[in-house]
C-alpha cells in the first residue's frame, strides 16, 4: 500500500520499523517518537486495524470562548512584556497564525 493512502493516525510498517502517520507527509516512530518524512509513494505495510471513524463525542468549543480565553491570555502576556515593540509585533503575528489555524477571526 502507498503511504499516501493511509489515514492520519493509522499505524504502519516502513523499512522494518513501526510508525503512526501524523500528517500527509510525516510519521512518528512508535518506539522512539522520532518524526520522519515519508514519501507519498513509499510502499508501506498497513496496520490491519485502521482507526475507526471519528465520532462526534468530542466536546465542542465555542469560538467566542476561545476568543475570550485568548484575550485574557493576551492581557496577562502584554502586562509581562511591558509592551516592548519587538515582542508586541511577534505576538501579533503569532496571534494571527493561531486564529488562522482555528479558521476563526479574532472579532467573531
Amino acid at each position: 500500500m502507498k503511504f499516501s493512502l493511509l489515514a492520519v493516525g493509522q499505524q504502519f510498517e516502513y523499512q522494518g520499523e513501526t510508525y503512526i502517520k501524523s500528517t500527509p507527509l510525516i510519521a512518528h516512530q512508535v518506539d522512539s517518537g522520532e518524526q520522519r518524512l515519508i514519501p507519498r509513494s513509499a510502499n508501506v505495510i498497513s496496520d490491519v486495524n485502521p482507526p475507526g471513524p471519528v465520532t462526534d463525542d468530542a466536546p465542542h468549543i465555542d469560538a467566542r470562548d476561545v476568543q475570550q480565553a485568548f484575550a485574557e491570555f493576551e492581557t496577562r502576556l502584554q502586562e509581562q512584556l511591558h509592551r516592548d515593540d519587538r515582542y508586541a509585533r511577534a505576538f501579533e503575528e503569532a496571534k494571527r497564525a493561531f486564529f488562522v489555524r482555528l479558521k476563526i477571526t479574532p472579532d467573531q
